[in-house]
């Protein structure tokens, strides 16, 4: 009896360990981030779909973004991510590279590129 004492006392303060770390952000309501709103950097994977994200002319809409002017000269899409890159502003970048403005390629996908700049993600498409 004295063991089975020990662990229901265990089990008591196992509940109740668990129900005193319980973080009431974990309940709150889902909220949409506005249309157009750049998406967090650290935010889904490379494997995400550029519909997800918003593109660079809504992101540079938003107050504060302070994007610097992008231009998607060529985009060379394959199977092999080493053999990726983009001409950007004329510059030649693979994934994983950045602008001197500090604009990051997170991924090239056969619609466009997958950009990130400050923490926020977007997507820019050759127009064209």
């Amino acid at each position: 009896p004295a063991a089975g004492a020990a662990r229901g006392s265990s089990a008591e303060t196992l509940a109740a360990t668990a129900s005193s770390s319980v973080n009431p952000a974990d309940l709150a309501s889902a909220v949409e981030p506005p249309k157009g709103a750049p998406v967090p950097a650290d935010a889904g994977s490379d494997e995400e779909s550029i519909a997800d994200l918003p593109s660079y002319q809504d992101a540079a809409a938003v107050p504060g973004a302070d994007l610097p002017p992008l231009r998607l000269d060529l985009t060379e899409y394959s199977d092999k991510p080493e053999e990726r890159f983009v001409l950007l502003n004329m510059i030649k970048l693979r994934e994983g590279d950045s602008l001197p403005e500090g604009v990051r390629v997170d991924s090239i996908t056969p619609e466009g590129v997958i950009l990130s700049y400050r923490g926020a993600r977007f997507v820019l498409q050759q127009h064209p």
